[in-house]
């Protein structure tokens, strides 16, 4: 042969090996990807019925039956029944003053326009009958609107805006009944509010939690307001501490953690990229409603099985970290923040998910944190109000008054001034950083601050 011909061979033969490497070269990738991915959801897959055991025994929902209150709440004691009735009107009304909010917020501040304080006290004429029956289901024990959580990420719940709303008009009634003399009655309503608030909090999902402490945050400025006008009457000091007093304990953050487990599992078999996914298996939840609809593609059961048991795992170790007793919000914002530090760090394709599914958990805590401080700058300011009735003047240091006058996010007592018609109270709250008493302005954070305005004594 000659060596053209043997150059024309071996060509044909580097041409032949090239084809074939080509032809195998996606087999490989795809099969050796395969194997890969397998690897990385087939440990987390096995792991889920020790998991499933693990959060059982702990008494951790896992499906939505799990969220529903056993036995369900009769409908004379829930007050879910009169907020659906009466929310609606709110939101029209809402709707009629598209400036609404905003004209609130300036009202409770003092700072409102003529107008607005004026449109503010034709929102709440035209809502009074409305206001009255969300105060009359305040008293009732339960809130249950029965949701469907098995509908997972379509479940918008708009009923937390309107807890929202309701609750800003009823410190904005309470703010306008003390302007008018009536700050006793304005007390009573402000323990109303706070009951709202509980409310709002009681469906166990993590948007309930934080609506309460909005609520909460709410009408605790308020009460610093009220406070503010009681400073000369002995009797109005007694009604705010006594109001305080009934407030309920503070925010508890597990349940919600359980409402996040359960909608994270549920969407976990709804991913629709992929077409629907089979449901829940019977140790979980999300069948019938659609959840078995589509025929779409199905993602192998070892990798929803694998990412179920990585959400259920790092969800449990936090719940089961977590101190019982909410006043601890500081311990639980050191669990919240190590969780959201190992879901942040975790790179594994399980991770991903569990990534995409969790909240930011931490701060949540702190802002357990900043309701415990009010409530200190509260009590510690009635007893210096108190304590300048008693003896003519206010103290130029803070008296040691207990646990209440310290800063739940320093332990340090919390800081106090004299000012020249009063005295300013803070604490450092939730940046952890003493401010000198300057409060948020925009978006940069300070100190949880409370200013009185005292009229000289006679």
């Amino acid at each position: 042969m000659s060596r053209a011909g043997l150059k024309g061979d071996t060509r044909r033969k580097v041409l032949w090996a090239f084809g074939i490497l080509a032809a195998l070269c996606p087999c490989s990738i795809c099969g050796g990807g395969y194997f890969v991915v397998r690897s990385y959801f087939i440990g987390p897959a096995e792991s889920l019925p020790k998991e499933i055991r693990l959060a059982r025994q702990d008494g951790i929902p896992l499906e939505p039956n799990d969220l529903r209150p056993n036995p369900p709440v009769p409908d004379d004691r829930n007050a879910a029944n009169i907020y659906g009735s009466f929310f609606p009107h709110l939101d029209k009304v809402e709707s009629k003053h598209r400036g609404i909010r905003n004209a609130v917020s300036t009202f409770l501040t003092d700072t409102a326009t003529d107008e607005q304080a004026a449109e503010v006290r034709q929102v709440l004429a035209e809502s009074r009958e409305s206001l009255d029956e969300i105060l009359a289901a305040t008293n009732r024990p339960y809130c249950d609107f029965r949701f469907h959580y098995e509908d997972g990420a379509k479940l918008l719940f708009p009923q937390f805006a309107q807890f929202k709303v309701a609750g800003s008009l009823l410190v904005a009634r309470a703010h306008d009944l003390a302007r008018q003399g009536h700050i006793a009655e304005a007390y009573d309503l402000l323990a109303r509010v706070d009951a709202l608030a509980r409310h709002a909090g009681q469906p166990p999902v993590f948007i309930g939690k934080l609506v309460e402490l909005s609520i909460r945050g709410m009408a605790m400025t308020e009460f610093s307001h009220l406070l503010e006008l009681s400073a000369d009457r002995p009797p109005l000091l007694a009604k705010a501490q006594a109001t305080l007093d009934g407030f309920g304990p503070l925010t508890d953050l597990r349940p919600a953690f359980g409402g996040e487990l359960v909608m994270g599992r549920i969407m976990i078999h709804q991913i629709h990229t992929l077409g629907d996914l089979q449901a829940l298996t019977s140790e979980s939840s999300g069948t019938g409603d659609g959840s078995q609809a589509g025929g779409g593609p199905k993602l192998p059961d070892w990798v929803t099985k694998g990412m179920d048991a990585r959400l259920i795992s790092r969800w449990r170790q936090a719940i089961e970290a977590m101190p019982a007793n909410p006043a601890e919000w500081d311990k639980a914002y050191h669990v919240l923040q190590a969780t959201d530090q190992a879901v942040e760090a975790d790179d594994s394709m399980v991770g991903k998910v569990s990534q995409l599914l969790f909240p930011v958990l931490a701060q949540s805590a702190r802002a357990v944190g900043h309701l415990d401080a009010s409530r200190r700058i509260a009590a510690t300011s009635i007893r210096l109000l108190q304590d300048r009735l008693t003896k003519g003047s206010l103290p130029a240091t803070l008296p040691n008054y207990g646990a209440v006058s310290v800063d739940p996010f320093d332990g340090k007592p919390l800081r106090y001034r004299l000012n020249r018609d009063g005295f300013t109270i803070y604490s450092i709250d939730r940046d952890g950083v003493d401010n000198g008493g300057t409060a948020p302005v925009g978006g940069k954070q300070g100190d949880l601050v409370r200013t009185y305005k005292l009229r000289p004594k006679r």
